[in-house]
This record gives C-alpha cells, sequence and structure tokens, in this order.
C-alpha cells in the first residue's frame, strides 16, 4: 500500500492512501492502529510505504513517529511527553500547582508549561514541585484573555518573568474584574431561574482567579445542568443569555505585555479565533513568535491548516491540552494529547536564542 505522508519536525500524518483500505487525517479511533511507515526523506511531503497489521474496513488513523529514519512502529494518539497548556487552582483549574505537576510526572510528561489565566502565582510551587522530581521541567507561563469584535482571542506567554511587579499589576487589574463579571453572571443566571450562591462559587475557586468554570461547576452541583457543556451553550457562553463581557484587553496589548515580561507570546486555540488570517497579520506585527497548532481535541485536518499558518507567517508551532482537571467528560486526560516534542524543544530553542530568562 502506498501513501503520501507529510514529515514535520517528527509528527508523520497519514493524510491519503491507496487500494481498498484508505487512511486519511484522524479522527475518533478506538485502540492503536500499528504500523511500519518507512520514510525515503526527513522533510517535506514524500511516499512511503505502510503495512497496516488490520485490514478489515476502512477508517482513520494518525502515526506518530519517535525517529526520523529507519522503519519502526507508530501508535495513534501516542503522546510524546510534552503539554504546553495546563491550569491549576491558582486561576480555574482543580489541582493545586504542585498536584498538577505530579499528575503531569505521572502521566508521563516531562515538559509542561503553567499558562493559569491571568495569573502567575502558581508558577512558584509548580516549580518547587518539579525540582522534587527528575523527570520533569516546568516552562513558566500565562494565559490572558482578550477580546475581538466577533469573539474572543487567548495569548499565552511563555518564558516570562512571573517576578515582574508591572506584569502582576497588570494580571490583578485583570483577575478583579473577572470577580465583578462573575457576580454579574451570576445575578443574570438568578433572573433566568438559576439561583446559584456567590459564596458556593469562591469556595470553588479557592485561592484562584474567578472562572466561568466554578460557575458552571455550581450549577452543575444544583442540578441546573448536565454537563459543563450545557452550561457554556445553554447559558455563559459568549452567545448565552448569562454572558457578560470582562475588562476589555486587545491582543495587541497582550502580546506586547508578555513581551514587555521578558516572555514569549504564543496564540492560543487559534481554530477558535475569528477571522483568524488577518488577526495573525495584526500579531505577527506586534511581536507574535508562535502558534497553537496541536490543541486538545483537534482533529488532523485543522492541526494541519494550522502548521501551515504557522509556516506562512514565520511563527513556532507550540501544543496543549487546555487541561483543567475539572470535567472528565469535557476535556482530554492529562497526558493523552499527542504533541510532538519538538513543539518543546523550538520554543525552548527560541528562548535561549533571544535570550530570555530560564527563569527556573
Amino acid at each position: 500500500m502506498t501513501c503520501t505522508v507529510t514529515l514535520s519536525k517528527g509528527a508523520v500524518t497519514l493524510s491519503a492512501a491507496e487500494g481498498s483500505f484508505p487512511i486519511v487525517t484522524p479522527s475518533e479511533v478506538e485502540g492503536s492502529f500499528p504500523c511500519t511507515v518507512t520514510p525515503s526523506e526527513v522533510e517535506g511531503s514524500f511516499p512511503c510505504t505502510v503495512t497496516p497489521s488490520a485490514v478489515e474496513g476502512s477508517f482513520p488513523c494518525t502515526v506518530t513517529l519517535s525517529e526520523v529514519e529507519g522503519s519502526f512502529p507508530g501508535q495513534r494518539g501516542s503522546p510524546m511527553g510534552v503539554d504546553l497548556h495546563l491550569h491549576s487552582n491558582a486561576s480555574d483549574g482543580h489541582y493545586s500547582p504542585a498536584e498538577l505537576v505530579h499528575l503531569a510526572a505521572k502521566s508521563g510528561l516531562t515538559i509542561i508549561a503553567l499558562t493559569d489565566h491571568d495569573s502567575t502565582e502558581g508558577i512558584t510551587r509548580a516549580m518547587e514541585a518539579a525540582r522534587t522530581i527528575s523527570t520533569i521541567k516546568v516552562i513558566p507561563g500565562v494565559e490572558i484573555g482578550t477580546d475581538v469584535p466577533h469573539g474572543e482571542v487567548h495569548l499565552l506567554g511563555y518564558f516570562i518573568d512571573y517576578r515582574s511587579e508591572e506584569l502582576n499589576r497588570k494580571l490583578a487589574k485583570l483577575r478583579e474584574s473577572r470577580l465583578t463579571r462573575a457576580t454579574r453572571m451570576i445575578a443574570k443566571l438568578y433572573n433566568l431561574g438559576v439561583d446559584i450562591e456567590w459564596k458556593r462559587v469562591q469556595e470553588l475557586a479557592g485561592s484562584g482567579s474567578v472562572g466561568r468554570p466554578h460557575i458552571a461547576q455550581a450549577m452543575l452541583e444544583k442540578g441546573y445542568i448536565a454537563s459543563f457543556k450545557e452550561a457554556f451553550d445553554r447559558y455563559i457562553g459568549r452567545e448565552g443569555p448569562a454572558y457578560v463581557e470582562r475588562e476589555k484587553m486587545s491582543p495587541e496589548e497582550a502580546v506586547a505585555l508578555v513581551l514587555e515580561a521578558g516572555g514569549l507570546p504564543v496564540l492560543a486555540h487559534p481554530g477558535t479565533a475569528p477571522e483568524l488570517t488577518d488577526l495573525l497579520g495584526r500579531l505577527k506585527k506586534a511581536g507574535l513568535l508562535g502558534l497553537e497548532a496541536y490543541y486538545a481535541k483537534s482533529p488532523a485536518p485543522e492541526i494541519t491548516r494550522l502548521i501551515q499558518l504557522a509556516r506562512n507567517f514565520g511563527l513556532i508551532v507550540t501544543g496543549g491540552s487546555d487541561f483543567h482537571g475539572i470535567n472528565a467528560d469535557f476535556e482530554v486526560p492529562l497526558g493523552e494529547t499527542p504533541i510532538p516534542r519538538e513543539c518543546a524543544s523550538d520554543l525552548i530553542a527560541l528562548a535561549q536564542k533571544l535570550g530570555r530568562p530560564n527563569n527556573e
């Protein structure tokens, strides 16, 4: 069987095939699909031979390679030890920074980034935890929410100076706006017949920043919804009747804030961003350096599209699960988002090239 494979720094996607057993870009395939891939080159698109171990039916799969030469087995969805988009209870995640680091290590991750919403408060604790585990490295990060005319855009900042007084002052202002926003959402929900207590939302947030997931959790506990997805779809998503805008920051302002803090700005989950090509043009001029092409449950055609966009704009490619640890039905389990290790190594190399501080 002959197929075309695109190899991008270790990530191989079976994109087409001939014969009665077509292989296309990935979808939901249970289990693994062992095969042998023999690349004839190490870059670009090239022919290869695929020998499947099962020939019944026709179904999609993705093969991720850990090498770039020779013949070797691949497995669908095989993680490569990297996750550059994680949340702790310093914002709206479930686990403490230390718990998150230990869980990540137990899940087989070796390089992670803590990217809490509008907060750097968990980074010191995460790094302290990582020093007790020889197998894992923590990259200091942050995720900043911004607004555009027809939606939201989130920006990740890596290798930031998380001790910067100016950065933390501005992030604190954004967190304060989250409190105001949350209380207004609760009032709107009450008018819609959904009665949840502000005290309970605060308890769920703990010492972290209050976010919509905490409101959704309170709604779930009282039986107003059956899932987190329902909370966002029916009530608190951007088009929902209880949605409230937060204090506005433009994507360009967020890029500038990350750069001022010595960090590397990367566009988070760009598949949700409106008018993406135009946005990338503006943000590239502002100093954007990367694009999160590998994200949670994104299908391979979307990943391929985003990788090509990153190349077009001269951006590095990163990846992350956006793990919060709150609702297993709503998110990918930690360690199960296939992200090529090059996403981390390229990010680290760029930080070193630009002279960014290690911040460990």
